[in-house]
């Protein structure tokens, strides 16, 4: 991951630096001493995560948070504790309180790292799951369906297993079209070749009877045919 330091006390840039050394492959591809200099940085590089301080001269941290969008992932590094509430209300991946721990500090970005998005391997079958340091690959042949939870997506198997993963369920769905896969309700993609019957209501596919919207239903029963 790539990782952006953000902070106005030399020391604790120091301090934020050697703890990303301790990590292989936690890349830091800038140190920034204030909010304003951290918002240009985001602009120009490609950024995974931002290592932030709260209190900050003209825009602290978490004015920087309110106030901007698409940030990449963000971890609250501060002294202070009481805006941990607030700042997960911004779905924050976590909030580290002075001084850090090393133990701490790798907890927090093994969070980061199961909250990275799901990429998608081009020119292949498949798609590419970020688990830790693993990477899962799962063959569109072997896909059932894909359920959309909040920020999670699970991907059921025709063997019966789940894997689960953090991301937007719209950074895929080009793909999946292009693989053989149609949505049948918001919160449901499945694959069409799986499919064994098609309701008025549902469709059922690996034993499991899934719920269609009625703007998916009659589709769903052309293309599965």
């Amino acid at each position: 991951m790539k990782c952006l330091i953000v902070d106005d006390e030399e020391m604790a840039r120091r301090n934020l630096e050697n703890l990303c050394s301790k990590i292989a492959d936690l890349e830091v591809v800038g140190v920034c001493n204030n909010a304003i200099v951290a918002l240009k940085s985001l602009r120009e590089l490609e950024v995974d995560l931002l290592l932030l301080d709260i209190q900050m001269p003209e825009l602290s941290g978490m004015e920087l948070v309110k106030s901007s969008t698409n940030l990449p992932q963000v971890i609250f590094t501060t002294n202070l504790s009481s805006f941990a509430v607030e700042a997960f209300e911004f779905d924050v991946t976590d909030y580290l309180t002075k001084p850090i721990r090393l133990a701490r500090f790798i907890k927090a970005i093994e969070k980061a790292r199961m909250r990275q998005p799901i990429e998608v391997k081009k020119n292949d079958k498949s798609l590419v799951l970020k688990n830790g340091k693993d990477h899962i690959y799962l063959h569109y042949k072997d896909l059932l369906y894909i359920e959309y939870r909040e920020n999670e997506i699970v991907f059921h198997l025709q063997n019966g297993k789940t894997y689960r993963a953090q991301s937007e369920i719209s950074s895929l769905k080009q793909k999946l079209k292009q693989a053989g896969f149609e949505p049948i309700h918001p919160t449901l993609v499945v694959n069409v070749s799986k499919v064994d019957r098609v309701g008025e209501d549902h469709v059922e596919i690996g034993k499991k009877r899934l719920p269609v919207s009625r703007t998916s239903a009659n589709y769903i029963k052309v293309v599965a045919v």
